[in-house]
């Protein structure tokens, strides 16, 4: 985003900053929004509580987009994940591999062993032609491609 400011005076300050909140996925402007504070503290408490007021705001937006991870390797039967034990993954999970370019379905994946910091391995269960930066996503019955997730 754009920071404008601070501004200040002995009276007090203002500070303005752009964010902007982009679909990593798709390169798309999902939302910007204008984040203003005035305070009687210094240039940083000002910046800080701008910022403050924009978390929410990127909370609710990260809920609507919902979880992923991608393919980070992929060994014969073995497919390799950039999520583990710290995104909340646990052995047994049922996951979707789709494709990252036309968000076609490719299969199911089982997470097989959790290892390192947040990582996993996984086996396929069905489908096949996975491959490394392909989308992961949790199995739900009935769900939509990726491109479809938030049309209503």
């Amino acid at each position: 985003g754009t920071v404008y400011g601070p501004f200040s005076s002995r009276e007090g300050g203002f500070v303005e900053v752009k964010l902007q909140v982009y679909d990593t996925l798709k390169g798309d402007l999902l939302d910007e929004f204008p984040l203003q504070a005035t305070s009687q503290g210094e240039g940083r408490e000002l910046l800080r509580k701008a910022l403050q007021g924009g978390i929410s705001k990127i909370e609710g937006l990260l809920e609507e987009m919902g979880w992923f991870t991608r393919v980070a390797l992929v060994e014969g039967d073995k497919v390799y994940l950039f999520a583990g034990g710290e995104s909340g993954l646990k052995e047994g999970d049922l996951l979707e591999v789709y494709s990252p370019l036309d968000h076609r379905r490719k299969g199911r994946v089982e997470v097989s062993r959790l290892f390192g910091v947040d990582a996993s391995m996984a086996k396929g269960v069905e489908g096949e032609g996975f491959t490394r930066a392909d989308l992961v996503l949790f199995y739900e019955e009935g769900r939509r491609p990726p491109e479809q997730a938030s049309k209503p």
